[in-house]
């Protein structure tokens, strides 16, 4: 049985679908509509410090920067590692809300999100409707009254995305 197959049988019940960022199901499958009402992101899915070749794009970045190689783009190598990570978590980000009249809810479990260098650079639907929250509790009552309070049949998110 493939994945959209699982998926709809279990609409009946409801499910959990667990994934890595940058895997298939993180950026190549389509979630619309009730196929996916929620997505949780633990951590940054930064790129392995030990490979090779994020050493090697790192190094080479940094050199450009430093004006050793040519004038061109100024991205340094921990700007590069940076927007990798971010990247991978705006395209997990993107599987809930498919479409302007999708919804679902959104948790960001690392309070690096909160900082400015990586906040900034979540996508702009993300970043304008982010509420922090400091304990769980309160965060699963929001929750609770975002799907509980949404009226049958109303289109586009609600301006609430729980985030610890």
């Amino acid at each position: 049985m493939c994945i959209r197959d699982s998926v709809t049988h279990a609409r009946r019940r409801g499910a959990v679908l667990l994934a890595v960022c940058k895997g298939k199901v993180a950026e190549g499958i389509d979630f619309s509509d009730d196929l996916a009402r929620g997505v949780v992101v633990i951590g940054i899915p930064f790129p392995s410090m030990s490979d090779r070749r994020v050493e090697v794009k790192q190094a080479y970045l940094d050199s450009i920067v430093e004006g050793r190689l040519t004038r061109g783009q100024k991205l340094s190598g921990k700007e590069w590692y940076t927007l990798q990570g971010i990247r991978a978590t705006n395209q997990a980000l993107g599987r809930v809300i498919r479409h302007r009249n999708d919804f679902g809810a959104i948790l960001l479990l690392d309070e690096r999100f909160e900082w400015a260098t990586y906040k900034i650079q979540l996508t702009d639907w993300v970043r304008g409707i982010v509420t922090t929250y400091e304990q769980f509790g309160p965060c699963i009552a929001a929750l609770n009254r975002f799907f509980r309070d949404r009226p049958t049949g109303a289109t586009g998110p609600l301006p609430i995305m729980p985030y610890a």
